[in-house]
């Protein structure tokens, strides 16, 4: 006979969503590294008087202990671990955490151990609360997700013939998965073949360096990274093209730190 589960079970966790359920009860997904996702049902997590709801914010670190159920397993403590305190004060950065949270979510299957992604969540998170560059750290994030999920782009080579690129601005396909070089990129367009249609737009050279820089060095020299605004802005571009592709739609919360951004650039101006 298989032993039997415990009924009860503690867990690390991080909060990636919440919404209401029923009249007084909150459905929370939680991304844990030895259970992976998780959607759990907080009972009374909405009622003024219950002292779970401080601890089930948005991207909040915590300790759980659930109680197994038929449908979602049941939350029945929460103790805060991390509740990253400057994003809370910055709206930009609450947006940019708001865009990690949401890329696990949609990426991730329920119940699927991803301890690599959970590290990389938190330590995104923690970058982000010390003050490190936001920009930075969301496509240093997105790079290294969509490697641990399968979706790595191919940056050294040509994805249609293979041979090495050489130091030029290329073409980038999302759905063939990574850089064109130029020969290739005539060559298809002169044939006028299906391929021909997947080729999304120009990659500069500096943007492609840095899509290498972020898919290969360590952290540490990341974050010293600086980039001219129209660099950053191409890779951004790129990498949410990359997203968008792979989950068949946007990201609600990349919509949101869009317009925050917008709200910002028109204050700016006399």
């Amino acid at each position: 006979m298989r032993p039997e589960r415990a009924r009860t079970y503690r867990t690390e966790g991080i909060i990636l969503n919440r919404r209401d359920w029923g009249e007084a009860d909150r459905l929370i997904t939680l991304l844990t590294p030895e259970h992976g996702k998780l959607r759990v049902v907080a009972i009374g997590a909405r009622k003024p008087t219950t002292r779970k709801s401080g601890h089930l914010e948005l991207f909040t670190r915590g300790l759980f202990v659930l109680a197994r159920g038929r449908t979602f397993d049941k939350l029945t403590q929460a103790q805060t671990l991390d509740y990253f305190t400057n994003i809370r004060h910055d709206l930009t950065r609450i947006g940019q955490a708001g865009v990690l949270c949401e890329l696990v979510d949609r990426f991730l299957e329920e119940a699927d151990a991803a301890p690599a992604v959970y590290d990389l969540l938190h330590n995104a998170l923690l970058a982000l609360d010390s003050g490190d560059n936001g920009d930075v750290v969301l496509f240093h994030f997105q790079m290294q997700l969509f490697d641990l999920v399968g979706y790595r782009p191919v940056l050294h080579q040509c994805v249609v013939c293979e041979d090495p690129l050489e130091p030029v601005a290329q073409f980038i396909s999302v759905a063939l998965g990574g850089v064109v070089c130029p020969t290739c990129y005539q060559r298809l367009h002169a044939d006028e073949g299906p391929l021909a249609k997947q080729i999304v737009r120009t990659l500069s050279l500096n943007a492609l360096k840095v899509l290498r820089f972020l898919q290969t060095a360590p952290w540490p020299r990341i974050r010293r990274l600086r980039l001219p605004a129209e660099v950053r802005e191409e890779v951004r571009t790129l990498l949410d093209l990359w997203a968008t592709h792979h989950l068949e739609r946007g990201l609600r919360s990349g919509r949101f730190l869009r317009e925050i951004e917008a709200s910002y650039k028109k204050e700016k101006k006399p």
